[in-house]
């Protein structure tokens, strides 16, 4: 998770999948989630090789501070979440 400007969400997307592939330790990138303010909102604005930062998606958690990391239930449901959008990004 990134904070940022939504103004230029798609810029910190790429910023993260650079930064991302770049480490010692790369992982492939699912989704990247951002909060315009710390602690205000959470957005995805990239999911499986689709943008989203004109049009982010909010998401929900619930857990104590602006770390959706520590919502464990959030965690668990982040990849069903992102396989629903896929999927309805597959169907049109």
């Amino acid at each position: 998770m990134v904070f940022g400007s939504p103004k230029i969400f798609d810029t910190m997307a790429d910023a993260m999948l650079t930064w991302q592939s770049s480490s010692e330790n790369p992982h492939p990138i699912r989704a990247v989630l951002v909060s315009p303010f710390q602690g205000e909102g959470l957005y995805l604005i990239y999911a499986d090789s689709i943008y989203y930062g004109d049009q982010p998606i909010q998401m929900e958690h619930q857990s104590f501070n602006a770390n959706p990391n520590n919502d464990q239930q959030f965690t668990r449901m982040l990849p069903e979440m992102l396989d629903r959008l896929k999927a309805r990004n597959l169907s049109g």
